[in-house]
């Protein structure tokens, strides 16, 4: 996820425009959702495994762990945000949950 807000925001709305584009043809909008659901799985566990990273790191390095943590939470509310957009134009029977 990108920090800058103008650009954040822009991406965020092409994806919801291809996204709403997709809505006639199922065969394309379920590997998108598919995207978009392996976005999800790889930044919003973020938090916790950087919670778990500077919980081990040594003191010399707490700083640095607790800066990772504030990037991670800070993306995982972006994406948030931005699924409040995409849900409703995200294929619901296509996208299989894998634990």
């Amino acid at each position: 996820m990108d920090g800058r807000a103008k650009v954040r925001r822009s991406a965020q709305s092409a994806i919801a425009d291809v996204l709403a584009g997709l809505q006639a043809s199922p065969g394309a909008l379920a590997p998108a959702s598919e995207a978009v659901l392996k976005l999800c799985q790889r930044v919003l566990p973020g938090p916790e495994a950087a919670a778990h990273a500077a919980a081990a790191a040594p003191s010399k390095k707490r700083s640095a762990a607790e800066e990772a943590i504030a990037a991670a939470v800070a993306d995982a509310l972006h994406l948030l945000g931005a699924l409040k957009a995409w849900i409703p134009l995200l294929a619901g029977g296509s996208v299989h949950c894998t634990g």
